[in-house]
């Protein structure tokens, strides 16, 4: 039951903390002392634990993310964090379930956007991949009063409980600005957007819009040339990056960056700068051989892991959630990868 784990804190017995709530029976003052001391570190509200008890109500969050893939791992981290927050508050009863789709699908999204609506959860934890499908699904629950939590991204206008994640355009600005120190100023910069067919996946687009202001308000006079690559273009890299009369001495890849070390490792290129994000196995391979120079990342596990603690402390304890919650912009390199690899999955 929700207030097993109550009762284990205090070293008392459930129906001890019952007879307390409820105010029947005897219960030495000591005792009472310290179920009242536990109830007020741990924020409990007497009247709803109560309601909790006698409706022996047991809620379910539902998880609407990507699943991940061979070409882009970087989900998989996030469902870590899920599986560890929910074995953490399984003992509230709390349960998870998984509603995965493809990324690069918006039909996909929209399917269990469905699927989610018809479970009707007590909360949604979710990416929010294709904004006009998101901000559909969104006003949906919305109206059946159902609390979510954005992770990764966020929309503009929503009534999201929360929000855990980084600022895109921010961290463009910060990829510019390791462009500009770290590559030749003779040249150009391509930044290259993969799996970008559907327009409306927009923290990649606010990953780009951050990286040319800085340069427009830096630098102007770096030629820069955006790359849009369609997710089946992905093995026609020669005809793509070999852009006429361009020398390259940069590439910003505002995701999946091991897809263009690869390109470059196997063109024998790797003296061009190239900036990506997250610490998937795959870009870890090419930030080792130097092919990939920088990689910013942004906590994927504990953004997940924090919002489905979000949803749990709002359903459950009646918590006040900080809405908006944004991840350090972390810059790894070859030299200090591991120890924050290790410090990540250790803690």
């Amino acid at each position: 039951g929700l207030n097993s784990p109550f009762a284990r804190i205090a070293d008392v017995s459930i129906d001890t903390v019952d007879r307390v709530i409820h105010n029947r029976g005897q219960v030495s003052k000591k005792t009472m002392k310290k179920i009242l001391d536990v109830m007020d570190k741990t924020n409990y509200k007497p009247n709803f634990v109560a309601r909790v008890l006698a409706s022996k109500k047991k809620p379910r969050l539902v998880c609407l993310i990507p699943f991940h893939t061979p070409e882009n791992m970087y989900w998989e981290a996030p469902l870590e964090g899920i599986i560890k927050a929910e074995k953490e508050i399984a003992d509230y009863g709390v349960t998870v379930s998984y509603s995965l789709f493809d990324q690069y699908l918006p039909g996909s999204f929209e399917k269990k956007t469905r699927d989610v609506l018809s479970d009707h959860p007590d909360g949604v934890l979710l990416a929010p991949f294709f904004s006009k499908q998101a901000s559909d699904f969104v006003k949906k629950l919305d109206i059946l009063k159902i609390p979510y939590v954005f992770i990764d991204s966020k929309l503009k206008e929503a009534n999201n409980l929360s929000f855990f994640g980084q600022n895109s355009f921010r961290s463009g600005m910060l990829a510019a600005k390791l462009m500009k120190f770290s590559c030749s100023p003779k040249g150009t910069i391509v930044i290259v957007n993969i799996g970008t067919e559907y327009e409306d996946i927009h923290h990649t687009r606010e990953r780009e819009e951050g990286f040319k202001t800085y340069f427009i308000n830096n630098t102007p006079d770096i030629p820069l040339h955006v790359l849009n690559i369609s997710s089946e273009d992905i093995n026609n890299m020669d005809s793509l990056l070999e852009i006429p009369d361009t020398d390259i001495s940069g590439i910003f890849a505002t995701s999946s960056a091991h897809i263009i070390a690869k390109y470059l490792n196997n063109k024998g290129k790797g003296q061009i700068t190239l900036i990506g994000y997250d610490l998937t196995n795959d870009n870890i391979t090419f930030l080792e051989k130097g092919i990939i120079d920088f990689l910013i990342c942004q906590k994927p596990r504990e953004q997940a892991f924090r919002g489905i603690y979000a949803l749990f402390h709002h359903i459950v304890f009646e918590k006040q959630i900080r809405k908006n919650n944004l991840m350090p912009l972390d810059i790894l390199t070859r030299e200090n990868f591991n120890d924050y690899l290790e410090f990540e999955l250790n803690n």
